[in-house]
């Protein structure tokens, strides 16, 4: 019998039968010579469909013949393939395609002895991407201090199967609470936009940012929220996290006691009230005063003590920090007035700090 002559099949796939716009995928064509003898001068064409882009190829050149593609069309012409042998070409395209377009590729051969196209094709339907982005936010102090320096610490996970591109974090630092200090990793946080371009999250992949800030004056027992949102091309939702933090107020209570050198003075004697004050809070006492409003029985003379400074009203403020059990004092120094024999006299004296 004589044998059967050379006969060509054609198979086509597809890398990835569902990709993303932009994904790079990868047509693989197996072209088969299941005769009995050799199939000379073949030609292969491959037409890529609209919604593709041609990146590039690969083929045996050793089986001979042209490699050619322009503008999409791609023919290898003149190689053969002996009976029995198999040679595989394979096309590199980025998809161009709209999410749910549905792209058909046909690649075709022929040979000498028969010119009759042998094709088989490969389809491929547009997704949209899957990123699920995750936004989380913490402070590492929760009840900080005025002045104190606090870090939020920001992490973006990807949990999506796609990659996520474009990936910009907004944080607007609270106005008039916290003061920026300083970024890490340095700089990535833009002052100007608030914003912190993350750019490109493989699936799976996380990425993390710390801001570090100043607690400003005045905002003991404010309640600080910061908000944190995501966003990435492919999600239209952002997504946000927040962090709060409550100002620590300072504990103070301060005490005073007065007490006189003499209980009975004689009319024109001078006296000498001592002031004492102590502070049985928690923290020190900031901007301590003492107000004293003399009976109309005594006559100012001096006021005054170590770090107190005092006018001729009796008003005094002492220059340093009081701190808890640590008391300080004060002398005022008074005159009796004639005519105020068989009269008590009471003298007041009151005590405020900035925290109270």
């Amino acid at each position: 019998l004589p044998p059967d002559p050379a006969t060509l099949t054609v198979n086509k796939g597809v890398s990835d039968p569902t990709p993303i716009p932009g994904q790079t995928i990868t047509y693989g064509i197996i072209i088969s010579n299941v005769g009995q003898l050799p199939a000379t001068n073949v030609v292969f064409t491959d037409t890529l469909p609209t919604g593709v882009t041609y990146v590039g190829a690969d083929y045996n050149i050793s089986l001979g013949g042209t490699f050619t593609e322009t503008n999409g069309d791609i023919t290898w012409n003149g190689f053969d393939l002996t009976a029995g042998t198999s040679t595989t070409i394979k096309i590199t395209v980025t998809v161009d395609a709209a999410i749910g377009d549905t792209v058909t590729n046909t690649a075709c051969a022929d040979h000498l002895d028969d010119r009759t196209d042998v094709c088989n094709d490969a389809n491929f339907t547009v997704r949209a991407p899957i990123v699920e982005l995750l936004m989380d936010k913490s402070v590492d102090n929760e009840t900080p201090r005025v002045g104190e320096e606090v870090t939020y610490t920001l992490v973006v996970t990807n949990n999506g199967t796609d990659t996520a591109n474009g990936v910009i974090v907004s944080d607007p630092l609270p106005l008039g609470e916290v003061t920026y200090v300083s970024s890490s990793p340095v700089d990535a946080f833009n002052t100007s936009t608030e914003e912190w371009d993350v750019g490109t999250l493989l699936p799976g992949a996380s990425s993390e940012l710390n801001i570090t800030v100043s607690i400003n004056e005045a905002t003991e027992g404010t309640l600080v929220s910061n908000v944190a949102t995501v966003s990435s091309d492919e999600n239209s939702t952002p997504v946000s996290d927040d962090a709060n933090l409550t100002v620590y107020t300072p504990v103070v209570e301060l005490t005073i006691q007065k007490v006189a050198d003499q209980n009975f003075p004689p009319e024109g004697a001078e006296i000498t009230y001592t002031i004492i004050v102590n502070n049985i809070g928690d923290d020190n006492a900031t901007g301590v005063t003492v107000t004293d409003t003399l009976p109309d029985g005594v006559t100012f003379v001096s006021a005054g003590g170590d770090g107190w400074t005092c006018d001729s009203t009796v008003y005094c403020t002492y220059a340093s920090e009081i701190e808890p059990g640590f008391p300080e004092s004060f002398d005022i120094n008074v005159t009796v007035n004639p005519g105020t024999a068989g009269q008590t006299l009471t003298n007041t004296a009151c005590t405020s700090a900035d925290q109270n």
